[in-house]
């Protein structure tokens, strides 16, 4: 049965490991595990056992795996109500993490999928721990976030096709995405898509120029080198993006 996937992969995540303390570095792992949770309780929380404030993802219907600089949200079915909370879920996480934590490029697909997680002890203490994930739409997922020269996330034509059969693809994706002449690595290094949204239209000059400053600083921040011409295309075209929310 096919499913829907979020695929997202942390740009300058080598550098970020190589260029922090160990200090820093579980600070920042804690920001990106936050911000994951945060994106899946959809604005819901509860206080944890220490008595913080953490995201409340009890009743979220959207799996999730992160291994190392990727994110991998999924859903059960291919059901309406199933693609909408990987929407929301997906758009927040877009959001939070290009403009304030570490910037991703991703895809959403709609495939077959596998996810299979589990962990065991034995008695020497020793962790046996499986993650496994597998499907056609893993490696069709994967394959177009990998080619994507921005920060930012589109959605298949997969996804789209799915959505017509039933809806108004414009007015379904209205929510959480544009169309938009994304930029590629390779030709044709333009195609017209639909992408997440980072913003909501309509914002006034003052505030597409500060989120294109917090743009250029997500890319920067963790002591990541950003002057190569290939980093500066990367910005260049997310801060393009940003500036057509006006």
């Amino acid at each position: 049965m096919g499913k829907f996937i979020a695929y997202f992969d942390y740009l300058g995540y080598k550098s970020f490991i190589e260029n922090c303390e160990a200090d820093r570095l579980d600070t920042r792992i804690g920001h990106i595990l936050r911000d994951i949770e945060m994106s899946m309780g959809n604005g819901k929380y509860t206080e944890s056992s220490k008595g913080h404030l953490v995201a409340d993802i009890s009743s979220s219907i959207v799996n999730c795996l992160n291994i190392s600089d990727t994110v991998i949200f999924s859903t059960k079915d291919d059901s309406k109500e199933s693609l909408i909370e990987l929407l929301e879920v997906a758009k927040k996480f877009n959001f939070q993490s290009n403009f304030y934590n570490m910037p991703v490029r991703g895809a959403i697909l709609h495939d077959e999928y596998e996810m299979l997680s589990s962990q065991s002890k034995n008695e020497a203490g020793s962790t046996y721990s499986v993650n496994m994930i597998y499907g056609k739409g893993l490696v069709k997922v994967h394959n177009k976030a990998e080619s994507l020269n921005w920060a930012g996330a589109v959605i298949d034509d997969s996804v789209i096709s799915k959505i017509a059969e039933t809806e108004d693809v414009a007015t379904f994706l209205a929510p959480y995405a544009k169309k938009y002449p994304v930029p590629y690595k390779q030709e044709p290094h333009i195609r017209e898509e639909y992408a997440l949204k980072l913003l909501v239209e309509g914002q006034n000059e003052k505030s597409i120029e500060n989120m294109c400053r917090n743009i250029q600083d997500s890319f920067a921040r963790d002591n990541k080198p950003t002057e190569s011409e290939r980093v500066q295309t990367i910005i260049a075209n997310t801060v393009a993006f940003v500036k057509s929310h006006n």
